[in-house]
């Protein structure tokens, strides 16, 4: 089923769609990474501001 949707899709459409998944999965990766080092820090007792 999805493959049938997909592919009456256009070519722009599709690539909006990879697109918008690509930067979701940065932009949790990114947000991951920095809470664990927030939390690292705050844990670790460094101060926040340099």
């Amino acid at each position: 089923m999805a493959g049938r949707f997909l592919s009456r899709l256009s070519l722009l459409a599709r690539f909006s769609i990879l697109s918008l998944i690509v930067t979701v999965l940065i932009a949790a990766g990114l947000a991951y990474r920095l809470e664990s080092t927030l939390v690292s820090d705050a844990l670790d007792g460094k101060p926040v501001i340099y």
